[in-house]
């Protein structure tokens, strides 16, 4: 599926003229800016269970530590 949207974005930017006017280049930028915003939710998704993690194992080894010694 992302081989297909490079090919579509490389298709497109074929098209010198369509993206020479001023419209043409917000409208890159807000494609752009959502392709940050796609990417970042992603990876925050997977650093939050990664995080979640981690704060279950840590708090599993300060109850063991504490009850142990």
């Amino acid at each position: 599926m992302v081989t297909e949207i490079v090919q579509v974005f490389g298709a497109v930017l074929q098209y010198p003229a369509l993206f020479d006017t001023t419209l043409g280049q917000l409208f890159l930028a807000i494609v752009a800016f959502l392709a940050v915003l796609l990417v970042s939710r992603i990876a925050l998704r997977i650093a939050w269970k990664i995080a979640l993690i981690a704060g279950i194992g840590v708090g599993a080894f300060l109850l063991v530590s504490r009850l142990l010694i």
